[in-house]
C-alpha cells in the first residue's frame, strides 16, 4: 500500500520541470557508511532504512530514504534513537571544495556534542558571519577555514529552511533539520516525530494530511538541493 502512495507523490512532484525521479525501491536504503560520512551523526549501532528514491534536481543527482538509526546507551542499557526521518544525499559538484560545513539545530546541541567535537578535530569552527540573524538564532553553523560561508549557504537556502521550520511550529510538530556539505556531497536530514504513510494511519481520517506532510518533507529537501544546483 505504501509504495503505491509514494509512487503517486513522486509522479506529482515529477510534474515540476526541476525534479525528475529515476528509481524508487521500497526495500532500498541509503547505507550506514553514507549516513556516517555526513559527519552530522557519529554513531549508528542499529541501522534500518527503507523507501529509497533516486533522481535529479535539475543537473544534481540525489538519493534519499527513510532511516531509523539508534545507538546503544550503556548507562540505560537500551537503544536510543539517533535519527528517525528522511535523509538525502546530493552531489554538490564543487570539486574545488576540500573542507566542509556542518549545520546543527541549536535546540539539539546537547545531543550532538560528539558531532561538534569530531568536526572540531577536523578543523571546523563555529561561524556567525554572512548568516541571516534569524537563521543564526536557530542553528549552529561550523566550517573549516577554507570555506566562505556566503558561497556555500545562500540567503535563499537559509530562508527555505526557516520557512519550513515556521510551518512545523504552526502545526506544533517536533521536527528539525540538519545538514552538512562535505567535499563534493551535500547531506540533509529531516527528523520525523511520527511514522509516515504506514498502513495503520490510513484507517482513520488523517490520511490526506499524512500524505501532504510526506510530500512537504520531500519537497523541502529537494528545494534545498535546487538552491545548491542554482549556486553551482
Amino acid at each position: 500500500f505504501k509504495p503505491r502512495i509514494v509512487g503517486l507523490i513522486l509522479d506529482f512532484i515529477d510534474n515540476d520541470m526541476n525534479f525528475s525521479f529515476d528509481r524508487y525501491g521500497p526495500k532500498g536504503s541509503i547505507s550506514k557508511k553514507q549516513f556516517l560520512e555526513s559527519r552530522i551523526f557519529t554513531t549508528a549501532d542499529d541501522f534500518l532504512g527503507e523507501d529509497l528514491i533516486v533522481g535529479q534536481v535539475r543537473e544534481t543527482p540525489f538519493e534519499l530514504s527513510e532511516l531509523r538509526v539508534r545507538e546503544f546507551s550503556a548507562a540505560r542499557n537500551r537503544l536510543d534513537y539517533v535519527f528517525r526521518g528522511v535523509f538525502l544525499i546530493g552531489d554538490y559538484k564543487r570539486w574545488d571544495l576540500h573542507g566542509g560545513v556542518l549545520v546543527l539545530p541549536d535546540a539539539y546541541r546537547k545531543y550532538l556534542s560528539r558531532s561538534e567535537r569530531a568536526f572540531h578535530l577536523a578543523g571546523g569552527r563555529r561561524v556567525k558571519d554572512n548568516l541571516l540573524p534569524e537563521f543564526e538564532a536557530f542553528f549552529d553553523t561550523y566550517a573549516t577555514p577554507d570555506i566562505k560561508i556566503h558561497e556555500v549557504i545562500s540567503e535563499d537556502m537559509q530562508r527555505v529552511v526557516l520557512k519550513f521550520r515556521e510551518l512545523f511550529l504552526l502545526k506544533n510538530r517536533q521536527k528539525e533539520i540538519y545538514f552538512s556539505i562535505i567535499a563534493d556531497k551535500i547531506y540533509l536530514a529531516l527528523t520525523q516525530d511520527k511514522d509516515l504513510l504506514e498502513p495503520s494511519l490510513f484507517a482513520n481520517n488523517t490520511n490526506f494530511e499524512t500524505v501532504v506532510e510526506f510530500y512537504q518533507d520531500i519537497r523541502l529537501l529537494l528545494e534545498m538541493v535546487l538552491d545548491v544546483d542554482v549556486m553551482n
